[in-house]
């Protein structure tokens, strides 16, 4: 008897039953996975894809385990695999808004033109190099990507796509290393700090404009570079357009919402505005994760003052996260397919991207104008990649610009990047002779 048929026996049990076993093993192997991983030094999300790969794959060891096939599926049709794929996205949206909690506007224009040239410079060097390595490596994956893209559709937007998706950098190692070390408030760390707020913006940004113009390729479309132009500049324009009104009416909102004398408004109106913003970016053709990430840099802790709440909103919305985020992380690696690795092409493609991805951030040292500072030390802080590439592949995944071989490989280039960051960053601050070389 197959063991789907014991979780759920067919004309047995309640509907929803399915889904309270798909629960139980998503959080129970992402909490069991982010334990194991950190005893070693790491951080929790790796323990969460590794938890999402194990599940994804037991077929491989225990033919009866079919369970979470319909969530390797793509597009998503089991009813109970269908709300489980959303919990995902709305993780990926809470994700994002927690990062714009994690800064704010002053903050961004406080580091100056140090972030910005190491954003952009870092930004460029890997979308180029990973362009590159798609363009020479991926001819070579077993399943073809010319076969599962749709008809007509040029592999030149798959290797523009695989570079956007590894240009963008995911902080939270290093600054856990930086913190560690007491080197978080040094200058380098705030150059990093801040170049990796202003690379998540461009990353969007970059996000946006690609996946519009994949879209109307797959829709037969041309698509003109002033439209692209077009595409950019409403992506900017809503980010800066939104904070602009939100700052002004956003206190004004908060102040009324606060004579409530019902339970949990606090909560209600910061989630309401999260998704709200993120259901307005949609409007405008961008995705949901732009208006989350605006939205989390409009708000702040002061606009709230009037609720004289004992919790900030970060402190508000980690029970929430807390549960959606690693369903987001396991379900992600769930999609690894290790029986694509058999073909070592795949890996050949991972360390392609793994090169690329490191190499293509070490741009970003030109961008330290200070020369005395330790450039190597932003290099290797730059390194890591995390939720916003896995965000970019589950994307391109959508869209068919990439298949199974290729998102595994995107996978472990997140993986391999994230270990490698915590030894490389502490070498880097142990040798000062990287203050006069790039």
């Amino acid at each position: 008897m197959p063991v789907t048929d014991l979780i759920h026996p067919a004309g047995m049990g309640d509907p929803i039953g399915p889904l309270l076993v798909a629960l139980v093993l998503v959080l129970a192997a992402a909490k069991v996975g982010s334990e194991i991983v950190e005893r070693f030094g790491q951080p929790g999300v790796l323990g969460e894809l590794l938890g999402g790969v194990v599940l994804g794959n037991l077929s491989l060891l225990w033919p009866g385990f079919t369970f979470f096939g319909p969530l390797r599926g793509s597009p998503v049709i089991a009813e109970w695999a269908v709300v489980v794929d959303r919990l995902a996205q709305l993780g990926v949206i809470v994700l994002l808004f927690q990062a714009g909690l994690a800064s704010t506007v002053r903050g961004m224009m406080r580091t100056g033109g140090s972030a910005l040239l190491v954003a952009l410079l870092g930004n460029l060097g890997s979308l180029l190099l990973g362009y590159a390595a798609s363009a020479i490596l991926i001819r070579q994956l077993p399943a073809g990507l010319a076969a599962v893209a749709p008809a007509g559709f040029s592999l030149e937007y798959v290797h523009l796509f695989i570079g956007a998706l590894i240009s963008a950098t995911s902080v939270g190692i290093t600054a856990r290393v930086l913190r560690d070390l007491g080197k978080l408030q040094s200058s380098e760390g705030q150059i990093i700090l801040g170049a990796s707020v202003l690379d998540d913006v461009f990353g969007l940004i970059i996000l946006a404009v690609v996946s519009a113009v994949i879209r109307s390729r797959v829709a037969g479309e041309q698509i003109e570079a002033h439209a692209i132009a077009w595409l950019a500049a409403a992506a900017i324009s809503f980010l800066g357009g939104s904070l602009v009104v939100g700052v002004w009416l956003v206190p004004r909102i908060v102040r009324q919402l606060a004579r409530l004398r019902t339970g949990g408004v606090m909560l209600i109106a910061v989630l309401t505005f999260a998704f709200g913003m993120s259901y307005l970016s949609t409007l405008v053709g961008l995705a949901p994760i732009v208006g989350a990430f605006a939205a989390g840099l409009i708000l702040e802790d002061s606009h709230f003052h009037a609720f004289r709440a004992e919790w900030t909103v970060s402190q508000l919305l980690e029970p929430v996260a807390g549960f959606l985020t690693p369903i987001f992380f396991v379900v992600a690696g769930m999609q690894v397919h290790l029986e694509t690795f058999a073909d070592g092409t795949v890996l050949i493609l991972a360390a392609g991207l793994v090169v690329a991805s490191v190499l293509g951030k070490q741009f970003c040292r030109a961008g330290v104008l200070d020369r005395t500072l330790n450039r190597r030390v932003v290099g290797a802080g730059m390194i890591p990649r995390g939720e916003v590439v896995l965000i970019f592949a589950g994307i391109g995944r959508g869209l068919k610009v990439i298949d199974d071989a290729a998102f595994s490989a995107v996978v472990l280039t997140v993986l391999v990047t994230s270990v490698v960051t915590p030894p490389l960053l502490k070498f880097a601050l142990t040798h000062p002779d990287g203050r006069t070389s790039l």
